[in-house]
């Protein structure tokens, strides 16, 4: 059975779980300094740390690495000036899906498996969607003059910020066969012969809703969910149960505004080696 991933740090992890991944560090090395005899037939060595030990192999958490990020390209910001509309790329600067369009049939759909999300976070809804104040709760909303309700952020006059939930998954991304990567840089795990990497995907707004609801429906009552024997034992379920295809497709809205959303359809169940792989790869016991 494979456990649920959940970060519990507001830096880069996914609710309830903390993950570390460390090594041991390096035994300091020893030098031996001889003294000066006590007597002409007696000669005595100490040992000492060697004063020259900071370049060692120390034990090293989630919270400080810097996990990559996809994003998917919009017809507006940053991204839209150097990427087509819909693409999704790797950490603002790789293409890694390119979807099907007016343009062409695009390329298959990513094979990806959610390990976990961070807790929830809230962020302010502002033009182009870059920047706005951010809250690590709903009472911290309400204290920053805000409000989570259309409704009521409407009828201040937009004097209240709206604030909408964002989620952020822990993903695992297989390499696509055409993804050229010759020496695993950018997929850099193994398992079953197939490559993979880590990454983390932020969902706000239409991506909430079309991305991290998806998972979450599955997880409370479908694929995802947890499956008990007869005692009431959790034997199977969890995030990494399945995986999912991801693309993406343009997608209207009432508001006669249009924007690009995540296609999410549930795949094959994983193995019970690439769960085995994920629990090692995340530093969990079975």
């Amino acid at each position: 059975m494979s456990k649920v991933m959940s970060f519990t740090k507001d830096s880069e992890l996914p609710p309830g779980q903390t993950v570390d991944v460390s090594t041991s560090p390096a035994e300091a090395p020893a030098t031996e300094i001889p003294t000066r005899p006590a007597n002409e037939e007696t000669a005595v060595a100490v040992r000492r740390p060697s004063e020259h030990t900071i370049f060692n192999d120390r034990a090293i958490g989630f919270d400080e690495i810097k996990l990559s990020r996809i994003n998917i390209v919009q017809k507006v910001g940053d991204l839209s000036n150097i990427f087509n509309q819909g693409e999704i790329v790797l950490d603002q600067q790789q293409v890694i899906h390119t979807p099907a369009s007016k343009n062409g049939p695009g390329e298959p759909p990513l094979k990806v498996t959610v390990l976990g999300f961070k807790r929830t976070i809230f962020v302010e809804k502002v033009e182009g969607g870059v920047g706005g104040l951010r809250a690590k709760t709903e009472d911290e909303v309400v204290r920053l003059g805000g409000t989570l309700d259309y409704e009521e952020h409407h009828a201040s006059g937009k004097k209240m910020p709206l604030f909408q939930p964002m989620e952020t998954a822990l993903l695992l991304i297989e390499k696509p066969d055409e993804f050229a990567d010759p020496d695993h840089t950018v997929y850099p795990f193994e398992c079953e012969g197939r490559r993979y990497m880590m990454v983390l995907w932020s969902m706000k707004g239409a991506a909430y809703t079309d991305g991290a609801k998806v998972f979450f429906t599955a997880r409370k009552h479908g694929i995802l969910r947890d499956i008990k024997d007869a005692s009431g034992k959790v034997i199977d379920g969890g995030f990494p149960t399945h995986s999912y295809a991801l693309t993406t497709k343009l997608k209207p809205f009432r508001t006669g505004n249009f924007a690009h959303v995540p296609v999410l359809t549930a795949g094959p169940k994983n193995s019970e080696t690439f769960r085995r792989f994920v629990n090692d790869l995340l530093g969990i016991e079975a």
